[in-house]
């Protein structure tokens, strides 16, 4: 599920603060433009309520900057798409939204499969309020495609009859998207869409309330309510942190999903918790599977339902899936919830109120502190592996009445400076022996690359330096053998290494393999290539190229960033290992990390600017203690070496823990004097204790 736009990308667009429209007339930033569908005329100049323009093509044929207001009049209808691109605001937002009194403005379509209500491509720092949209297959999209960028927010809208999609009815020539929603968000950039709130908003008959087309970063949904949607509640799907918050997402499951459908699904996502809602009445459409409330699939990874009441679904309550594909489901909890009286109308499953499809693939959670009302036949649980707590779980005798939730106050989205990100299709790359083939979905341009089964078997890009240096490579691939695969990637006719393509769980499922490579600031050559040493049969789409984001890394207990001595660790060659501290923020690269996601579990390399060398946990007995209760960390030159695979874990207020995939530790800020220094601190791998030196945020420097 989930696919990413096509498009050829040959020119790569800058984007400034400030945009000016390309007519005569230059208008000033932070300018209100009013549109009217009934009393409106597009040679007006749309910049007061009684010089409105009239269509939504005048609209999308201008550009906006910091501060512009695109307003629709209350009370008009437009039957047109709105299209939008490059819509970049700053500290102050750019807002569609709506002047005058009465109903909302509304645009409607004529409920046709293609028809859209808004599409943007290209955002940062929006806002969308107080519309009404329908009659649709798709609502309002939001994707950015040639910028890294974010901060979106749509709140106040009503969302109705956005049907017609799904993954195996999907639009022609627009495979990418997966099924109807009234909002799909998302980036075919590997950092991912960063920040997207959805606030008090309502659908009833949407198919689901939000959908992801490539990655999400951050996003949260309060005080919303569905009510009859097709598939069900919310998608969330390749998303790294964020919540649901006092949502109520009701009968849902009304029309056709043959693979099934659920009242709130969360997949492939990382660091997602769902509170204080309600999932109920999901229904089991004819003789499809699932009708379950809630279902965690295909893995997700530190994601959790607290506070949440899950009733009177035709399926189990809350399933763990592993969708037949072997992907782990990884310390995913509930906690402090009502279950009562699931499995109305089980099919597949039997009668359970939490059912682990796969028990050894759903690891490490935790089930306590749960209320249960069990329907005549139902049990509360199924077998689940041994790594699973389920504790102080408590049986109730009679249905118990919905909880009460409060209104929450959505999240402030930061500003989000963009980047940009340009994409290379395999179609406009030199082939060697390699074809080009249509026959899966999700893939970008007019196709991708297959027949990766010969020694010599390549694709060549020329591409853009873009002023040379350390680039952020992106290769874009599918990989449905169910085991890892290599290739060999070569920047300017010299090979760089071999690569290695994880397991996507189906060739419609693409995912990116992300290098750093140095480029001339000229013209370059990219080549991707099968070697003898090589492990082939994978499918190429295109690459993307950008510049690195780099972060501080800080430490909660001690306020100091994570810092690169350049000193040789433990007697080794500085050219090979340096020792890794705690030292006050400073304006060095030295402090400056870049986070290069592995594969599709949720792990990254922390990569230092000023070396390339990786943070790296040494596996060495730190300062006397037992190698087995706290070791080392370093940075290290490049490994292909768990010790160099971090996962991110939300702690709270913008915190994360940083667990080494190796060894289950966390980094950890002692409280030691770095090398005599008292003002600097060692930087060690420690079992998790939960404490503040564990604690590290991310703070973007660029």
């Amino acid at each position: 599920m989930r696919k990413i736009l096509s498009l050829s990308i040959l020119v790569v667009f800058i984007f400034s603060c400030v945009f000016t429209v390309p007519t005569s007339t230059v208008y000033a930033a932070n300018t209100v433009y009013y549109i009217s569908q009934s009393a409106g005329n597009d040679n007006n100049n749309g910049t007061s309520m009684s010089t409105p323009w009239k269509t939504l093509a005048k609209v999308g044929s201008m550009s906006y900057g910091p501060g512009d207001q695109i307003l629709l009049k209350c009370g008009d209808t437009w039957n047109e798409q709105l299209t939008l691109n490059n819509l970049v605001g700053g500290t102050n937002v750019i807002t569609i939204g709506s002047y005058g009194t009465g109903n909302k403005p509304s645009i409607l379509r004529n409920s046709l499969q293609a028809d859209k209500c808004i599409k943007i491509i290209d955002a940062a720092n929006i806002r969308i309020t107080n519309l009404e949209i329908g009659n649709a297959g798709l609502g309002i999209i939001v994707h950015n495609e040639n910028i890294l960028g974010g901060n979106i927010k749509i709140d106040n809208c009503y969302f109705h009859d956005i049907t017609g999609i799904h993954h195996l009815n999907p639009i022609p020539s627009e495979n990418q998207f997966s099924m109807s929603a009234a909002v799909t968000v998302g980036a075919a950039n590997p950092e991912g869409m960063v920040g997207v709130s959805i606030d008090n908003c309502t659908t009833y008959r949407a198919t689901s309330l939000t959908n992801n087309w490539g990655r999400t970063q951050n996003l949260y949904i309060t005080n919303c309510t569905t009510s009859y949607n097709g598939y069900g509640g919310a998608s969330i799907c390749y998303v790294d942190g964020g919540y649901i918050d006092n949502c109520h997402f009701l009968n849902g499951g009304t029309t056709d999903f043959p693979v099934g459908a659920a009242g709130l699904y969360i997949g492939d996502s990382t660091n997602y918790i769902v509170r204080n809602t309600e999932i109920a009445y999901q229904t089991r459409y004819g003789s499809n599977p699932d009708g379950c409330g809630a279902d965690f699939e295909a893995e997700v990874y530190n994601s959790s339902l607290q506070n949440v009441y899950i009733h009177d679904n035709a399926g189990v309550g809350v399933m763990f899936f592993d969708n037949g594909r072997s992907r782990y489901n990884d310390h995913c909890d509930i906690t402090n919830s009502i279950i009562s009286n699931n499995s109305a109308n089980p099919n597949v499953w039997t009668k359970h109120a939490i059912l682990f499809s796969t028990p050894s693939n759903d690891n490490y959670g935790v089930i306590s502190g749960n209320s249960y009302y069990l329907r005549s036949g139902e049990a509360f649980i199924n077998s689940y592996d041994s790594s699973v707590t389920v504790t102080d779980n408590t049986q109730l005798s009679s249905p118990p009445s919905v909880p009460t939730f409060s209104t929450v106050t959505p999240p402030t989205l930061p500003t989000i400076t963009p980047i940009t990100c340009t994409i290379y299709q395999a179609e406009i790359a030199s082939r060697n022996n390699v074809n080009i083939n249509t026959n899966n979905a999700g893939y970008l341009g007019t196709g991708f690359t297959d027949s990766w089964n010969t020694v010599g078997d390549s694709l060549t890009f020329t591409i853009d330096g873009n002023g040379g240096g350390t680039k952020q490579l992106a290769i874009r691939f599918a990989n449905g053998t169910g085991n890892w695969r290599t290739l060999s990637l070569y920047v300017n006719g010299t090979k760089a290494k071999q690569i290695t393509l994880a397991n996507t769980g189906g060739w419609s499922s693409w995912s990116d393999c992300l290098e750093n490579v140095s480029l001339n600031s000229g013209s370059n050559t990219i080549k991707i290539q099968y070697d003898s040493a090589d492990i082939g049969e994978v499918n190429i789409d295109c690459i993307k190229l950008s510049n690195p984001i780099y972060y501080k890394l800080i430490n909660l207990w001690s306020g100091k960033a994570a810092h690169n001595t350049g000193e040789a660790y433990n007697g080794n060659s500085s050219a090979v290992a340096q020792c890794l501290a705690a030292v006050a923020s400073g304006d060095t690269n030295d402090q400056l990390w870049q986070k290069l996601r592995v594969g599709t579990n949720g792990y990254y390399k922390l990569i230092n600017k000023a070396t390339g060398k990786r943070i790296h946990n040494t596996g060495e007995a730190y300062n006397g203690n037992l190698s087995s209760d706290a070791q080392w960390a370093a940075v290290v030159a490049e490994a292909n070496d768990d010790a160099q695979l971090w996962r991110t874990v939300d702690v709270g207020n913008g915190y994360f823990k940083l667990i080494c995939k190796n060894t289950g530790k966390c980094l950890h800020n002692t409280a030691e004097a770095y090398n005599g220094n008292p003002q600097n601190n060692n930087v060690a791998v420690v079992w998790d204790t939960g404490a503040n030196e564990q604690k590290w945020q991310f703070v973007r420097q660029n």
